[in-house]
């Protein structure tokens, strides 16, 4: 079989240009190409990470280690039995990963949830959950978060934090309020990243933060929409209601922890950089 080199993320991706479907397509497609290559390679034990300690009971148990123990195949696919033996597991273990998950409350990896449902999407939002959502909070919400919602209600992204479904969406003071309390005791935000070595060529008004006051204030901060966290982390990606622009978007910002945040100038420019960090691919 002929190998198949993935696509290589383009230097700048504007969905104004392209459109959501291209870029969330494009997105799924290369992160995608990342878990079943590492998959294929390293065999099931890829994706055990501990889920075998999950079982009702011995009887019912779903995981025994010697079972996926195998040998590594090549990815893309370099034989016909390589394609055929990597499918077989792939999807015995997406079997086995949707019985789990029925039978436990428990985290899943995103790269896992990704492999079991082979889909970085969420199903999408009826025009009645995002009225329903907007009524909740008392606002309308920005025409690119919006639009994006009604593609993918939501969207798993490994290593930063992932898109959470509209119906989840609220202040922060309310969604992690002792975040917001103890905010005031952070007089600094530590650099990130640096502005030099970013591959994202950044718009006015744009920026990374610099270790200097962030320059939020508090009340700001509490009344900015969670569209996303991390709890274990306290990170968060957040709407920012009180920067509505000409065109109805609003500021979008990325904060990890007390330590960085990056502000971007709405949700649509927030998903093109979390889409080159994200979606990066080596083709070896």
């Amino acid at each position: 079989m002929a190998k198949q080199k993935p696509d290589i993320p383009p230097a700048e991706l504007r969905i104004a240009e392209v459109g959501w479907n291209t870029l969330l397509d494009q997105w799924e497609r290369q992160v995608l190409f990342l878990y079943k290559r590492a998959f294929y390679r390293y065999g099931l034990t890829y994706g055990l990470k501990g889920y075998m300690d999950h079982r009702v009971d011995e009887n019912t148990r779903l995981y025994h280690y010697a079972e996926f123990v195998y040998d590594s195949l090549t990815f893309p696919p370099e034989s016909e039995y390589d394609r055929i033996e990597g499918e077989r597991r792939l999807n015995e273990y997406a079997s086995r990963l949707k019985r789990l998950k029925e039978m436990c409350d428990f985290k899943m990896e995103i790269d896992d949830i990704a492999l079991m449902q082979n889909s970085l999407r969420f199903p999408p939002a009826a025009e009645e959950i995002i009225q329903q959502a907007e009524a909740r909070l008392g606002v309308r919400l920005p025409p690119a978060y919006r639009e994006f919602v009604a593609i993918s209600n939501g969207w798993l992204i490994e290593h930063e934090v992932s898109i959470a479904p509209v119906e989840t969406v609220g202040p922060l003071v309310e969604v992690d309020p002792g975040y917001i309390k103890n905010w005031s005791q952070h007089e600094f935000i530590h650099e990130a990243f640096e502005i030099e070595t970013s591959p994202i060529p950044l718009a006015q008004g744009e920026n990374f933060m610099p270790s200097r006051n962030m320059d939020i204030p508090t009340a700001s901060l509490a009344s900015m929409l969670v569209i996303g966290r991390d709890e274990t982390e306290s990170a968060f990606l957040l709407l920012d209601p009180s920067t509505r622009d000409k065109r109805g978007e609003w500021r979008a910002i990325s904060i990890f922890r007390y330590e960085y945040a990056m502000v971007v100038q709405d949700f649509a420019r927030l998903m093109e950089i979390l889409y080159r960090f994200n979606a990066k691919i080596d083709p070896n």
